[in-house]
């Protein structure tokens, strides 16, 4: 009876080993998961700046009202600043850290967002130039 005590509290030492080792690290976890989440929705956006730059060439060569749409899966949170030829993608996570990029100075947008789980937007050719909207 005295051995199978001692090999119950033998599992009850190594279980609780086992939990502190999870518990001191989870938050080490919890960071990596956060840097990996932002890596690529920063990716996801670097690839919309680049499709924008794309159509945005192809649209100076075609006909006004032409246009193309956009949809992307956001996982942090995207958002618009900047004007006419200024317009600046944010890209935030709830941590505080942020990446910008910059789309092409042909295409103007209004400030707006943040979207935080679809991006769909249209890119338009209209009298005035490129147009990115809703």
């Amino acid at each position: 009876m005295n051995q199978k005590a001692q090999v119950s509290i033998e599992f009850l030492l190594v279980f609780v080993a086992l939990l502190g080792f999870v518990s001191v690290f989870s938050h080490f976890f919890s960071e990596l998961q956060e840097a990996a989440k932002f890596g690529l929705d920063l990716k996801n956006a670097q690839r919309f700046v680049s499709d924008v730059k794309s159509f945005s060439e192809t649209l100076e060569f075609l006909g006004e009202g032409s246009g193309k749409s956009f949809s992307y899966k956001v996982m942090n949170s995207w958002s618009f600043s900047g004007g006419p030829g200024n317009c600046i993608l944010v890209v935030s996570t709830e941590r505080g850290n942020s990446s910008e990029l910059r789309l092409p100075e042909s295409v103007s947008c209004e400030p707006r967002g943040p979207f935080t789980e679809e991006l769909s937007l249209s890119l338009k050719k209209t009298g005035s130039g490129l147009v990115l909207s809703d």
